[in-house]
């Protein structure tokens, strides 16, 4: 088979994707030294973290209670290579930079090479797709994913090659083994078999090749679904993401996806797009994502827009589309203009203005840096101050579970969670007869209201109870001045002597 000739335009847009990649690398490449730790990158890293020092636990009810274990498993990994914290930050990293080289090759396929790199622009630069991209979190690995899968689904039809249809199958199963919510991809995959062939291949020819994925795919959700029933008596997750009764939050989801493009400029292409989307395999593949994963944001029981990211790619794709229809009709009315050239002026200002825009992002970042940190040095003083009859009470239990390698009560630790009531906390004390490490912190918002931000009357109330004042994790102040905050208090209580 003859390769294609590499032209000039080529050239071009080669260079300066790779010359974008660079940049948006050198951007990034600052945040995997970050302290700051959510709740739910705590709950992560730990499971990245038990993987690595105990492989046998990946399908365990600890490590996947919440999702399955494919992400916890790609921190593992890392920690093959760095230390823990670094470790962690690392592979939300690496998928940042993939997500940017897996939709510029999906726009290529879809429509060429300045859809591609305006799709690669527009998603690097886009401000949640990098504020996400900065924590270790679930959402940016599934959207690659997705990108991947999206590229595959083109090609099924290509050729009647049945090992297309086995990527297909696992790429889909790497999916739902990242998240439970993956589960999507099945009617988008069936729609994409039975709706998005070429000419006219016969329908039972189309259903059969379905068939190989959906058996590849179902035997993983089948798979997971006797764990769960095996492990907690249910075939659902904890904390499904699925609710038919949310569908009334329509207006609400709108908002949200119009504030995860931020650009009426944008908005507008991507309606121009939506209607003029090419071959009829590419408009189904990218309508397909777009309407079945709106349909199942919309019937989400959470609404965040870190979940919206699912539906960012085929979006920009079609902004690309639209600003590539606008450039067509505007150089065919003044031929003056080659189309060519102008695309490549455009795509160059197109990076220039992007990176002017968001100039400002990475140290308004920054200051969110200052949130959420100091677990690490609280999380050492537990692991110093420990003892093996001692009880762990802990305001962000996430965060300190994987700082003092000290695991749940319920897994064979010592950690349990902040009792919301007074009467609760002083009954779990009284149950205690070892020491009781009490770790309060001022971020996490789920802590009970009378511990919370740690006032002289919780102290005083502390220290009725028998707790003495450790000390504090003192941390650069979130609200931009120049005094440490109190960030962090430790306390203990002596155990009860026995005679």
């Amino acid at each position: 088979m003859k390769k294609t000739p590499v032209t000039q335009e080529d050239r071009f847009y080669r260079l300066a994707f790779c010359c974008f990649f660079l940049v948006a690398a050198i951007i990034r490449f600052p945040f995997i030294f970050q302290d700051s730790l959510w709740s739910d990158e705590g709950l992560y890293s730990w499971f990245g973290k038990r993987i690595f020092t105990d492989p046998f636990v990946i399908f365990s009810p600890e490590i996947t209670a919440s999702h399955p274990p494919l992400f916890s498993v790609f921190l593992a990994i890392a920690h093959i290579f760095f230390p823990s914290p670094l470790a962690c930050h690392f592979i939300p990293f690496v998928f940042y930079l993939l997500g940017i080289v897996a939709i510029y090759h999906f726009g290529k396929k879809i429509q060429g090479s300045f859809v591609g790199l305006f799709a690669a622009i527009t998603l690097a630069l886009n401000y949640y797709y990098f504020v996400y991209s900065i924590r270790i979190l679930i959402d940016g690995p599934l959207m690659v994913f997705c990108i991947l899968y999206a590229t595959v689904l083109l090609k099924i039809h290509e050729k009647n090659n049945y090992l297309y249809d086995i990527v297909v199958g696992l790429l889909g199963s790497a999916i739902v083994l990242l998240k439970s919510s993956g589960i999507i991809i099945v009617p988008w995959m069936l729609t994409i078999y039975l709706f998005g062939a070429q000419g006219k291949t016969p329908f039972m020819s189309r259903l059969k090749k379905f068939f190989i994925p959906f058996f590849i795919v179902g035997a993983t959700i089948f798979a997971l679904l006797i764990k769960n029933y095996y492990q907690s008596g249910t075939i659902h997750p904890a904390g499904p993401t699925i609710n038919l009764n949310y569908f009334h939050d329509f207006q609400l989801l709108l908002s949200e996806i119009y504030h995860l493009i931020n650009s009426p400029f944008l908005l507008s292409l991507f309606f121009i797009g939506l209607i003029s989307s090419g071959e009829k395999n590419n408009r189904v593949v990218l309508w397909s994502w777009l309407g079945i994963f709106f349909l199942g944001l919309l019937s989400g029981g959470v609404k965040e827009i870190r979940y919206d990211l699912m539906v960012l790619p085929p979006v920009l794709i079609l902004c690309g589309i639209g600003f590539e229809r606008v450039i067509n009709i505007l150089t065919n009315r003044l031929p003056f203009l080659s189309k060519k050239i102008f695309k490549k002026i455009v795509i160059l200002f197109l990076f220039i203005f992007s990176l002017i825009l968001f100039r400002n992002v990475p140290n308004d970042l920054s200051r969110g840096e200052k949130f959420a940190i100091g677990y690490a040095r609280a999380g050492q003083w537990v692991k110093e101050n420990n003892s093996p009859n001692a009880l762990i009470i802990a305001g962000s239990e996430r965060q300190i579970r994987y700082y003092s390698d000290v695991n749940y009560k319920e897994y064979g630790g010592q950690i349990v969670a902040f009792r919301q009531n007074k009467e609760d906390f002083e009954k779990l004390i009284q149950n205690t007869n070892g020491p009781v490490l009490l770790v309060i912190d001022v971020w996490e918002v789920l802590q009970p209201q009378w511990a919370w931000h740690v006032k002289r009357q919780t102290i005083d109330y502390l220290k009725r109870e028998g707790f003495q004042f450790r000390g504090v994790v003192e941390c650069q102040n979130y609200f931009g001045r120049d005094q440490k905050l109190g960030a962090i208090f430790v306390f203990r209580k002596e155990g009860m002597k026995r005679f």
